[in-house]
């Protein structure tokens, strides 16, 4: 099975703290790109609420917070794992891998 995503160097892994995020721009995007627990994650750095950008929050147990509102999304999924009840809000989340000590984000 092939992979046909377009996939774009946006740092060396030495770039990141071992637990945080760094936004990189990828052409219109801005993309909150994060590692957390030896893991690569990448969601949009917007709230859908409010606006903020999502990796100025703290990341816990696979989630980031909005330092807007304390809504939380996950991570791998963008979902939306803490907030208003009935509400589905969600952000955008891209694949993320290392290769050679370059850390790619999928588009």
């Amino acid at each position: 099975m092939s992979d046909d995503r377009d996939w774009r160097p946006v740092g060396r892994v030495e770039d990141w703290p071992a637990e945080g995020a760094r936004v990189i721009e990828l052409g219109a995007r801005r993309i909150g790109v994060y590692r957390h627990q030896g893991r690569w994650y990448a969601l949009k750095d917007i709230c859908p609420h409010a606006g903020v950008g999502l990796a100025r929050g703290p990341v816990q147990d696979r989630q980031v917070m909005c330092v807007g509102h304390g809504w939380r999304f996950d991570l791998e999924t963008g979902d939306l794992t803490e907030g208003p009840k009935g509400r589905n809000f969600t952000v955008a989340a891209y694949p993320v891998r290392e290769r050679d000590g370059v850390v790619e984000v999928g588009l």
